[in-house]
Parts: C-alpha cells; sequence; structure tokens
C-alpha cells in the first residue's frame, strides 16, 4: 500500500465542507473538545470519498487495477475506522444521537453522487447540487454539536449555505461555456441569471421577515456582482485558476459577514 493517502484536489469542495462549518462556530462564539472530534469525523469522511469513488469507476480489465482496488480498500477502512472512532464519542459521551439521522441523510447523498460518479455524470448541474448539498451539511450538523439542538436558525444557516455554493456551478459553467461558444452557452446563461435573480429576491425576502439583517445579506452581494460581471464577452485564454480564486476570495467575505450577520441575529 502507497503511503501517500488519496486526497480530493477540489478546492472548491474543501471549502464547501469547512466554510459552513466554521460560520456555525462563529455564530455561536465558540469552539470545543466536540467540534474538534466532529472536525476529524466531516474530513476523514470525506477524504473516504476518494479510494471509493476510484473503486466504483475502477476497470478491472486494466493490468494496475488489482493494485488500485487493493490500495483504495485500504485507504477507505483507515478513514472510515478514524470516522467512526471520531463519532462514538459524539454519540454516546456527548449524547448527540440526532447525528445518527444526519449520517443516514449523508450516506444516501454520497451514494447518489457515487452512482453519478460511476455513471461519470458527478460534473452535471444536479450531480454537482447533490456534492453541495452534502458537504454544507457540516453547518446545521456543526451547529446541533454545539449546542444539541434542532431547531429553525440550525434549517437557515444550512439553507444560505447551500444557496450560496450553488450560486458557483452555475457560474462557472456559464463561464466556461460562453468562452468556449457551446451550444448550451445561451441556455446556461439565463439559468444562471435566473439563479441569481432568484437569489436575490430570496434573500430580500429574508430580509424584510427580520430572518437576517443587512449585514448577513450582505455576504451575497459578491457573488451576485460577479455574475453579472461574467456576462462580458471573453476574450483571451479563460484563467480557471483566476476564478478558483476570486471564488476563494468570495467565500471567505461570506464567511465573515455570514457570521457576523448571524451572530446579531441569533443574540437577538
Amino acid at each position: 500500500m502507497k503511503f501517500k493517502p488519496p486526497i480530493p484536489h477540489e478546492h472548491g469542495a474543501w471549502a464547501m465542507l469547512y466554510a459552513p462549518m466554521i460560520i456555525a462556530v462563529a455564530v455561536l462564539g465558540r469552539f470545543e473538545l466536540s467540534v474538534t472530534l466532529f472536525l476529524i469525523a466531516t474530513t476523514t469522511i470525506f477524504l473516504a470519498h476518494e479510494p471509493l469513488s476510484v473503486l466504483v469507476k475502477l476497470n478491472p480489465k486494466r493490468p494496475s487495477s488489482p493494485q488500485i482496488f487493493r490500495e483504495s480498500k485500504w485507504w477507505l477502512a483507515i478513514y472510515s475506522t478514524i470516522a467512526i472512532a471520531a463519532t462514538v464519542p459524539l454519540l454516546l459521551h456527548y449524547q448527540r444521537w440526532w447525528l445518527a439521522p444526519f449520517g443516514v441523510v449523508l450516506l444516501v447523498l454520497l451514494s447518489a453522487h457515487i452512482y453519478l460518479a460511476s455513471k461519470r455524470e458527478e460534473r452535471t448541474i444536479g450531480g454537482e447540487l447533490l456534492g453541495v448539498i452534502s458537504l454544507t451539511l457540516t453547518a446545521p450538523s456543526a451547529y446541533y454539536v454545539l449546542t444539541g439542538k434542532l431547531d429553525q436558525f440550525c434549517l437557515l444557516l444550512w439553507a444560505l449555505n447551500v444557496v450560496y455554493f450553488t450560486s458557483s456551478i452555475f457560474y462557472v459553467k456559464m463561464r466556461v461555456s460562453r468562452f468556449a461558444k457551446k451550444k448550451d452557452a445561451n441556455a446556461l446563461t439565463w439559468q444562471c441569471l435566473g439563479y441569481h435573480m432568484l437569489l436575490a429576491a430570496g434573500i430580500g425576502a429574508l430580509l424584510w421577515m427580520n430572518w437576517i439583517t443587512g449585514v448577513a445579506a450582505l455576504a451575497f452581494l459578491p457573488i451576485t456582482l460577479r455574475t453579472f460581471a461574467g456576462l462580458k464577452e471573453e476574450k483571451g485564454k479563460l484563467n480557471l485558476k483566476h476564478i478558483g480564486i476570486a471564488e476563494t476570495v468570495y467565500t471567505l467575505l461570506f464567511i465573515i459577514f455570514l457570521g457576523w450577520g448571524l451572530s446579531t441575529t441569533l443574540s437577538a
């Protein structure tokens, strides 16, 4: 077995995993051992997705397949063991039994994503949306681990993270299709615009109902502005690395403003 562990290289996925968790911790204003255990569990579950994806995509007819199968199987076992070891104290000592249903939901979502990966369809909008929904579960889960409560605010926290990270799916697909002048460029452009118009309307409604503050609403302003800026005609080479860096900056702003805004809402 190789010493080097298989690690997902999608930087956006790492952001979707940790940003919601950071926001939940920031909103509550405390960091405890239980969160450390939860961090270990979620990280290793995420890491386990990599060898599992390799196993479902593996072509047994290739000469290297037996070795890859053996290595992936061992790493899957290692990651799973660590995840279970970190989760057991959360269930038994901290009495966070609702993590079990969370785990079932996550298992269903990951199974659906693995199935799409086996069909090479994980990069579709539906496949990526499944990834967003499953990864952002760290927000309500971390909130529950710290408070022991599943309430309306917990659901709001999850929903805000889902709609934020879904934005990048539509935006990146629009930019790539417009640059490559694909046949579906117009359709993807309208989908992206429609999504962000609904997003703006939804955030406005939450603000009007006093479910969120103006500071929390500002967390969505950068991605809304970048969407309209992305409508300009693509010139030169499309630099996906620059887009990725920009998305990282937007996510940092999202963490700051949403965490700040929601902490005010929670303490009100």
